[in-house]
Formats: C-alpha cells, sequence, structure tokens
C-alpha cells in the first residue's frame, strides 16, 4: 500500500508538473506554486519507495490533504488570492484526476498509520501486486483525464484560456 501511494503521488506530480507553465504565465505565484507542488509530490514518492517510515507517511497525509483543501475551495467559493479571487473555477478532468489521487494517497496513508504495523519489506508478493495495481491505476485515471482534453477544461460561452485566470489548483 506504501508503494501504491507512493505510485499516485508520481501521477499527481506528473499532472502537477503539465499544468505549472500554464498557471505560470497567468498568476506567477501559483505558477510557482504547482511547480512546488510537483516537486513535493514527486520527491514524497520516490522517499515512499526507498526510505518508508510512518513520519512521511504522515506527511504525505497532511500535504495531499492540504492540497485537495485548496483545490475543493477553488472550485466551490474560488480562492481568496490571486486574479480571480472569490471566483470559482469549473472542475476538469485533470484536476478531478489529481484530487483523486491525492485522496487515495490520504486514504493509504491513513490505513498504513491505523495499522500500526511496519510497512510491508520490499520485494514481498503482497508488495508485487499491490505495485502492479497501483501502476495500472495511475496510468488508467491520467490516461484518461489526458485523453479527454486533460489539460483544458470548460469556459463560459465565449470565453477562451487567455480571456480569464485561473484562481487555484488542479487546472
Amino acid at each position: 500500500t506504501a508503494v501504491a501511494a507512493a505510485l499516485m503521488s508520481a501521477a499527481a506530480a506528473v499532472i502537477h508538473a503539465a499544468v505549472a507553465g500554464l498557471h505560470f504565465r497567468e498568476y506567477a505565484p501559483f505558477g510557482l506554486l504547482f511547480g512546488a507542488t510537483a516537486l513535493a509530490q514527486a520527491a514524497w514518492a520516490a522517499l515512499m519507495l526507498t526510505v518508508p517510515s510512518r513520519r512521511l507517511l504522515a506527511a504525505g497525509a497532511a500535504g495531499n490533504g492540504a492540497i485537495v483543501c485548496a483545490w475543493a475551495l477553488s472550485r466551490t467559493l474560488g480562492l481568496p488570492v490571486g486574479p480571480g479571487r472569490w471566483t470559482a473555477e469549473p472542475a476538469a478532468a485533470l484536476d478531478v484526476a489529481a484530487s483523486t489521487l491525492e485522496l487515495a494517497i490520504v486514504a493509504a496513508a491513513v490505513a498504513l498509520l491505523a495499522a500500526g504495523r511496519p510497512l510491508a519489506p520490499r520485494g514481498s508478493r503482497e508488495l508485487r501486486y499491490l505495485t502492479a495495481l497501483a501502476t495500472a491505476a495511475a496510468v488508467a485515471i491520467t490516461g484518461a483525464a489526458l485523453a479527454h482534453g486533460g489539460a483544458a477544461h470548460p469556459h463560459p460561452p465565449g470565453q477562451t484560456d487567455h480571456d480569464h485566470v485561473h484562481s487555484g489548483p488542479h487546472d
């Protein structure tokens, strides 16, 4: 399960990295936030695969939980900062995919922490199956989002990417 969470974090990192440039062009602090999020999620994935720990699980649950909360706020009320203050953004395929991955990371990390037992040793049969399942899920979720125009998101009639500013994570 730790490996599955790591692979989902890597997939979420790919999504954030893919949209960081767009967000940077629209509002530099959001672009920097997306880049930092991608780096943090990629680093967390690498650490979970190499030196998993309960402290790292807790950090992953807290960090990804915070990202999902920011996304939910950006899609319901809008964020209190940026050019589009308090303007809710519509959900798009990539941001829903990233948030789904992040919620699954939180659930996996909390489940591992609650179990209270040591993390599964690398190379075990169970771990290989979980790794294969997590890889398939991450690829399927990311692939489905990209196949459905993932980098784009809906706009009001007559509005394009150049006509508005994004106000939150996961666009």
